[in-house]
C-alpha cells in the first residue's frame, strides 16, 4: 500500500506531457497534420477510456479496470503524457482491494490528471498550428 501511496507523489514530480515525444513525433512524418491528428484521436481515445475505466470501477469489473488501464497507457505513452501514463500504470497494477478501498480518490485524480494532458496537449495543437500558419523566413 506504501508503494501506491508513493506513486501518487511521483506523478506529480513529472510534467502533464513530454514536449521531446512530440517533437519526435513531428519528425517522423512529413505531413505537418499528422501530430495534430494524433492528439486529436488520443482526445476522443481518453475521454472514452476514461469513462470506460470510471464505469467498470463503479460496477467492481477490475480486471476490467485493468485492461483499459493498459489501453490508456499505451495511448498516453505515444503521445508523451507521462502523467497519465504513470497513473494508468498505476491502476493497471492496482489490486482489486486498492481499487475498491481508493475508487472515488483515483476516479478524481484519473479526471484531473487526464484533464490537465489534455488541456496541454490541446495547446501544444495551437503550437503546431501556428508555425503551419506563420511563413517561413527565407523561404
Amino acid at each position: 500500500m506504501r508503494t501506491e501511496e508513493r506513486a501518487q507523489f511521483s506523478v506529480v514530480d513529472t510534467p502533464p506531457v513530454d514536449q521531446e515525444v512530440l517533437n519526435d513525433l513531428a519528425r517522423i512524418s512529413s505531413d505537418p497534420t499528422f501530430v495534430e491528428r494524433l492528439i486529436l484521436g488520443f482526445h476522443s481515445d481518453t475521454e472514452r477510456l476514461v469513462n470506460e475505466i470510471v464505469e467498470a470501477i463503479s460496477q467492481r469489473r477490475y480486471e476490467a479496470v485493468k485492461d483499459i488501464a493498459h489501453a490508456l497507457k499505451g495511448g498516453a505513452a505515444s503521445v508523451g503524457a507521462t502523467q497519465l501514463t504513470q497513473l494508468a500504470r498505476r491502476f493497471e497494477k492496482a489490486n482489486h482491494d486498492s481499487l475498491r478501498l481508493k475508487a472515488a480518490q483515483w476516479i478524481e485524480e484519473l479526471r484531473q490528471t487526464s484533464q490537465r494532458a489534455l488541456a496541454e496537449l490541446d495547446q501544444r495543437i495551437k503550437v503546431f498550428q501556428t508555425d503551419r500558419a506563420s511563413p517561413r523566413n527565407g523561404a
